[in-house]
């Protein structure tokens, strides 16, 4: 069934320097990273923060994470389907994503495809080591966190979502926590690499669950 732009709940991911940039047809609620029960794993974890504090515990109809400053397009919000579970739209870069990742972040998180790897070896996250390997290796990547979709596929979402970042945050805790600058962010950023290879096997990890790509607006 068709939604209307009313009918979406959107999750802002925002901080007290960094307040909402855009307005939208959409119910917009800010969430404020920086304050409260996830304070202290807001500077790490960024709009994840959010997702953990609505997992299970949000009763929204349809909803979805954006942060200050970037939103879906309106038109995808003019044209939402109550079924279906809305990712960003894919970026392909003329060589790996995991080479963008060294690049574009001073080098300084190579660590982390190791630490993914290692773990699906293991069996303690829900990918096969070849399935990481072969998304590390390919140039395709869903940039951003943002994600939206009906209450009971969110909340699936976010079963998938901390069954792979917890077990990778609590075995390198030491080694995220020494992370400065721009790299403090760094589970966000490695979860933003690892939910690439979720969305390149979205029917293992998805099954028939309609799952649709869609552009975003960046607020300068």
């Amino acid at each position: 069934m068709k939604l209307k732009p009313e009918d979406v709940t959107l999750y802002a991911v925002c901080m007290k320097n960094s307040p909402l940039r855009f307005d939208s047809r959409a119910k917009l609620v800010s969430f404020y990273g920086d304050e409260g029960e996830h304070a202290d794993v807001n500077p790490y974890w960024a709009e994840l923060s959010c997702m953990y504090s609505l997992w299970n515990n949000c009763s929204a109809p349809f909803f979805g994470i954006v942060n200050y400053r970037r939103n879906w397009e309106e038109s995808v919000l003019s044209s939402l389907e109550d079924d279906t579970l809305y990712i960003p739209r894919h970026v392909t870069f003329p060589f790996s994503i995991r080479k963008q990742f060294s690049q574009g972040h001073g080098g300084g998180l190579d660590g982390t495809v190791e630490f993914s790897l290692a773990l699906a070896r293991q069996g303690r996250i829900p990918f096969t080591e070849e399935m990481l390997q072969e998304a590390w290796n390919q140039p395709k990547f869903f940039e951003t966190l943002l994600v939206m979709g009906p209450n009971d596929v969110m909340h699936s979402f976010f079963d998938l979502v901390f069954d792979i970042l917890i077990p990778i945050w609590e075995e390198h805790l030491d080694y995220f926590l020494e992370r400065t600058g721009y790299n403090k962010r760094g589970p966000a950023f490695m979860m933003e690499r690892l939910l690439t290879a979720v969305y390149l096997n979205k029917e293992h990890f998805f099954g028939s669950q309609k799952v649709v790509e869609c552009p975003f607006v960046l607020y300068r």
